[in-house]
């Protein structure tokens, strides 16, 4: 249930098919087959390699945090430190960046030939670690949850819960950056990046939740309509006030952006539902939003 083959496959399927198949040079077809012909023709090493350079490719939750003490980053952090698998870990231009897994677990009650039992289910979760001047920026791959799809057609899955999760990781990485380095990490408010970026005309509201003076509104857009382009009063008056959960849809006519993302905005919290169409999409929004909150 959990042999490291049966765990790198859990991995692999966290990246876009077309994607393995081009970067492992497979000529399989189906996404079983591709994962198949490379758990064969790669080693571990190897694919964790693949997760380091690729990891910007999938889907995400991004925690923003603002830090009120610069991080001085003298030595390596050991995977103890973190209770992470550490991957790679860079300092460059003031910037570091740590690479590795988070291990989620889940217990589940299936039956099978033998009758009912309770299994526990693990999975690598990559998560990407940025610290970039006054910001600490948690990145954590989106784990399909459905895990139906992880049992042979002749087990019966009852019911599952997750045991170990994202809040697990984030915990221990706020505490261990805190305790070592007196950082002071809170919750970041990323208002001011947004509305740049909507001031601008780079993004616009599908769906959005915002406070008016004693009240809280939620808008939904039909169709193809954005907030913006269809309010223009009313995005005046909004951009007065904290807004808070929100759909935002990428404006401009190139890749440099996803398509779209959600936003929890007074708690610097981003979710990314599709897959990037290049490396740099997810990072571009991070990055666009704190340079300008």
């Amino acid at each position: 249930m959990n042999s490291i083959p049966l765990l790198l496959s859990r991995l692999l399927r966290l990246f876009p098919v077309n994607h393995l198949k081009d970067k492992f040079e497979s000529e399989e077809r189906l996404q079983d087959n591709i994962i198949g012909d490379i758990l064969l023709k790669n080693n571990q090493q190897g694919i964790n390699d693949f997760v380091v350079d690729n990891i910007d490719f999938t889907k995400k939750s991004v925690h923003v945090y603002s830090i009120k003490n610069k991080y001085q980053h003298k030595q390596n952090i050991s995977s103890n430190d973190l209770g992470l698998e550490i991957l790679s870990q860079t300092s460059a231009n003031g910037v570091f960046s740590l690479i590795g897994y988070h291990k989620l677990k889940y217990d589940a009650i299936i039956y099978d030939q033998t009758g009912k039992k309770t299994v526990s289910i693990f999975f690598k979760q990559p998560i990407k670690i940025v610290i970039d001047k006054f910001y600490l920026i948690i990145e954590l791959t989106k784990v399909e949850t459905n895990l139906k799809a992880y049992f042979t057609n002749d087990i019966d899955l009852v019911s599952s819960k997750r045991v170990i999760d994202d809040t697990h990781a984030i915990h221990a990485i706020l505490t261990y950056f805190d305790s070592q380095f007196k950082i002071r990490p809170s919750k970041a408010d990323i208002n001011k990046g947004i509305k740049f970026l909507w001031k601008n005309d780079i993004i616009d509201g599908k769906e959005l939740a915002y406070r008016k003076t004693s009240s809280r509104t939620k808008e939904i857009m039909d169709g193809e309509e954005l907030f913006k382009n269809k309010y223009p009063v009313e995005y005046k008056d909004i951009m007065k006030n904290p807004i808070e959960s929100c759909i935002f849809r990428y404006l401009l006519e190139n890749d440099d952006f996803p398509s779209h993302f959600t936003c929890d905005v007074s708690s610097g919290v981003l979710s990314f539902t599709i897959y990037p169409k290049a490396v740099n999409q997810i990072s571009n929004v991070i990055n666009e939003i704190i340079k300008n909150n």
